[in-house]
Parts: structure tokens; C-alpha cells; sequence
């Protein structure tokens, strides 16, 4: 039977109606994003399109990860988790 694994689950508390609340997001999304997307290329995971390897497609606040095999999409998936417990110092409890 295989076994499932589950990331913890991060609650940011924001005040959205105050402008600075808005600023926040977009600096810890970007910083998540643009982590995210250096951890995962570093990685070199991913699949090959004409002898390049494409293991990250990222559009707006959207991610996309590609890997040849399970075992290579959870240690993608962990790299993303891994991004986000390092920005937990940014978020309010």
C-alpha cells in the first residue's frame, strides 16, 4: 500500500483592508516564487525538452512542476515545502 504523505498546513493572518496587508502578500508570494523557482531549478529534476531540463513553469501565482518519475515530484514537492517553513519568520501567528 503506499504510503501518504501530507505538508503542514501555514495560516497567514493579514488584515486585508489596510493597504500594508496587500504589501505583505505580494512581498512574501514574490519571495516564495521567486525561492521556489531557484531551489527547483537547482535541483535539476526535471524533464528534457530539446536537451533542456524543465522541472519548474511558473505563470502569475501559478506553479507547474515536472519530473520524470514520483519519486522525483516529491522531492520537488519537498523543496517547495522546505521554501515555505524558511518563510515562517514572515508570517503572523
Amino acid at each position: 500500500m503506499c504510503e501518504m504523505e501530507f505538508s503542514n498546513i501555514i495560516f497567514l493572518s493579514v488584515d486585508t483592508r489596510d493597504p500594508a496587508g496587500w504589501r505583505a502578500i505580494a512581498i512574501l508570494v514574490l519571495r516564495y516564487m521567486l525561492t521556489t523557482y531557484n531551489n527547483v531549478e537547482h535541483k535539476r529534476l526535471g524533464c528534457l525538452y530539446k536537451s533542456v531540463c524543465v522541472s519548474i513553469i511558473m505563470y502569475a501565482d501559478d506553479i507547474v512542476l515536472l519530473s520524470p518519475s514520483v519519486t522525483a515530484l516529491q522531492e520537488l514537492l519537498h523543496v517547495c515545502e522546505g521554501v515555505l517553513q524558511n518563510l515562517r519568520p514572515f508570517h503572523q501567528s
